[in-house]
């Protein structure tokens, strides 16, 4: 029986219930010793993340050197992406007749390519990454496109604060010093006094004692409303921030359009796009800002607003906006 194979199958399952965990142990014990001590240690975690999933899924499919979520996910990520132009390709009328919808005028002999990972000019000082992944030319047009692997669990950004509050000033919006500060307390850049922290130990779960930040559930009720009240005001530029433009300058290293995977594309390699015009997906996303249980917040039941607590030196301690369910619709 081939064993890895069988094991990622299940792990690529949108959700691991203990029916299905079991079934990973059963096959698990019919493998070797080292894959059957990676899969105890991964089903014994109390809260198992997409990254946990993506490390071992890679780490069955032997590729046993790669351990940085980042290295996983920009491998399949070029991957998905070329595979995805050839698939349209294959079926340019599909994209190109949600693209006239926009440009009605839009010719059918255009090219269909991929950006690639260079650095494009942004509104700061230093390069960026574009939101646009492929592209669809014409000799009038090219119409950027963003892609993701996947249809829920996805990073849609990653953003320090100084560089969120340099995106808002170049839109002519203003964040307080007051609202800067609540972010950089949930961040961790701000972090509670002694006092504080003895007071939240007493009322957090295991998990988070001794964590030394803020939780959204943890901060002054009328501080927590300035920042609810700042998301609201300003929710339309934030998701055109966070889907279309990042940090980028030139609007055709901007996206236009979207593109979800309808299947996890790391553990099936199936090429299953839905795709969604700017409009659509705005409205689809639309909702309330709101703080969550576990002291989060959420720009709407869709997209969800947390730390980024690790990774690289540069990403932590950012704002990342994370979709919850694309597929939904």
């Amino acid at each position: 029986m081939d064993y890895p194979n069988k094991i990622i199958d299940i792990l690529s399952k949108p959700r691991l219930n203990q029916k299905l965990k079991n079934e990973i142990m059963i096959i698990a014990k019919n493998s070797s010793e080292e894959i059957f001590s990676k899969i105890t240690t991964f089903i014994e975690k109390s809260r198992i993340t997409k990254l946990d999933k993506e490390k071992l899924i890679s780490y069955l499919k032997g590729d046993q050197n790669i351990s940085h979520y980042g290295e996983i996910a920009r491998t399949n990520g070029l991957e998905f992406e070329k595979e995805l132009v050839l698939y349209f390709r294959n079926n340019k009328e599909a994209l190109i007749e949600k693209l006239k919808a926009k440009f009605p005028d839009l010719e059918n002999d255009g090219t269909i390519e991929c950006y690639g990972q260079d650095k494009v000019n942004s509104i700061y000082d230093k390069k960026t990454t574009r939101k646009a992944d492929i592209y669809y030319k014409t000799n009038k047009y090219q119409i950027g496109i963003s892609v993701k692997m996947s249809d829920r669990g996805t990073q849609i950004q990653i953003i320090s604060l100084d560089n969120f509050i340099l995106y808002l000033e170049h839109n002519n919006i203003k964040m307080t010093p007051k609202q800067k500060v609540v972010f950089e307390k949930f961040l961790g850049i701000i972090t509670p006094s002694e006092e504080e922290m003895k007071s939240f130990n007493i009322k957090r779960n295991k998990k988070l004692v001794g964590k030394e930040r803020y939780w959204f559930n943890e901060i002054q009720e009328s501080d927590t409303k300035r920042t609810l009240d700042f998301l609201k005001t300003h929710y339309d530029k934030i998701l055109e921030f966070i889907f279309c433009e990042g940090m980028c300058f030139e609007q055709r290293d901007k996206a236009e359009f979207f593109i979800f995977n309808q299947s996890y594309y790391t553990g099936t390699k199936k090429i299953m796009p839905k795709i969604y015009s700017k409009d659509e997906l705005f409205s689809f996303v639309s909702g309330e800002p709101k703080i969550t249980k576990d002291g989060n917040l959420e720009l709407s039941k869709f997209i969800g607003l947390q730390r980024k607590g690790s990774g690289s030196i540069s990403s932590a301690n950012c704002l990342q906006f994370k979709d919850r369910g694309i597929s939904k619709k």
